[in-house]
């Protein structure tokens, strides 16, 4: 049961699709980030690690330690990613950034030296972003083909979300949607599963047909009933007896509402609260009627200010 809360996402470099993965988790993490300004690793280092049926002891208020020396830091790190967790592929990212080399990552944690090379793609990209005197076109798009969000961009800027999409739309930056191949390139593929993505051709192929998004329940959780599916499907049966398109937003991959065959169009992406729901109304909408309505199951990651009934 602590296997549940996975993800699917789908990019044209790995750390794009790395990245979104990052976002979909609902975890407040904005892609590949650094977990230095929430995390003391000398106090994960610290605790002892033992896997029994019992339950965990209760927890025990964060002690007040003077800031770290970077050696300290290290030697910390080197034994918390020794560790398989739930975030270790974020400390993983911090260990880099502390300056552990990728062959010693690698000995610690056995992981394979090419992802671990992606990783550190990631890393370099963050750092020219954050010393690169102007954020030019060339950047962004590179950016955004790393996987980089706008908020996420804008947090190693020092500047604002919206400030830094109104600058990508300046230069014309934009999402496109592109079909997987469940063809293998034997022949062309008509399947409606699609992904975003930051390259010159959308492959959309939009119909005239009245339209309906259902935005589905993302990654469920433990305690979570099968309702999470069961509305999205539901709401997918009757829309089609109505004769109306049905677009299915979701990026859990254990669903039958993400079968490839349930919705007429399934956007297999992130479901966060920026721009990206709006992206792909806009990708939907471009011809063809659409319904005002969106239908979604009621959850917790959907922002009040931005809900839609």
């Amino acid at each position: 049961m602590k296997s549940v809360g996975e993800v699917m996402s789908i990019g044209r470099t790995f750390p794009e699709a790395l990245q979104k993965a990052a976002r979909s988790l609902e975890t407040g993490k904005v892609g590949f980030v650094s977990l230095r300004d929430r995390v003391d690793y000398r106090v994960l280092a610290a605790r002892e690690t033992v896997l029994t049926n019992e339950a965990p002891p209760q927890n025990k208020p964060r002690p007040t330690l003077p800031p770290p020396g970077s050696d300290e830091i290290k030697n910390a790190l080197r034994k918390v990613i020794a560790r398989p967790t739930a975030d270790r592929l974020f400390y993983v990212g911090d260990a880099l950034r502390e300056g552990i080399s990728a062959e010693e990552v690698h000995e610690i944690t056995k992981i394979d030296p090419w992802w671990i090379a992606q990783f550190e793609r990631i890393i370099r990209q963050e750092e020219i972003l954050r010393d690169a005197p102007e954020l030019t076109s060339e950047l962004l798009f590179e950016s955004k083909r790393l996987g980089f969000g706008d908020a996420q961009i804008a947090l190693l800027r020092g500047t604002t979300e919206d400030a830094v999409r109104e600058a990508r739309y300046g230069f014309g930056i934009r999402a496109v949607y592109n079909r997987v191949d469940t063809c293998a390139a034997e022949f062309p593929a008509f399947t409606p599963y699609l992904y975003s993505t930051y390259e010159t051709e959308s492959e959309s192929d939009v119909s005239p047909k009245k339209k309906v998004v259902i935005l589905g329940g993302g990654p469920n959780r433990i305690g979570q009933g099968i309702e999470f599916d069961y509305c999205c499907c539901h709401a997918v049966f009757a829309l089609r007896d109505l004769g109306i398109e049905t677009i299915m937003v979701n990026c859990n991959p254990e669903t039958v509402s993400t079968d490839y065959d349930t919705a007429d169009r399934l956007y297999f992406v992130s479901k966060t609260c920026s721009a990206s729901s709006t992206k792909r109304a806009r990708a939907a909408r471009c011809s063809g009627s659409w319904s005002s309505s969106v239908v979604r199951l009621r959850s917790s990651w959907l922002c009040p200010s931005r809900s839609a009934e």
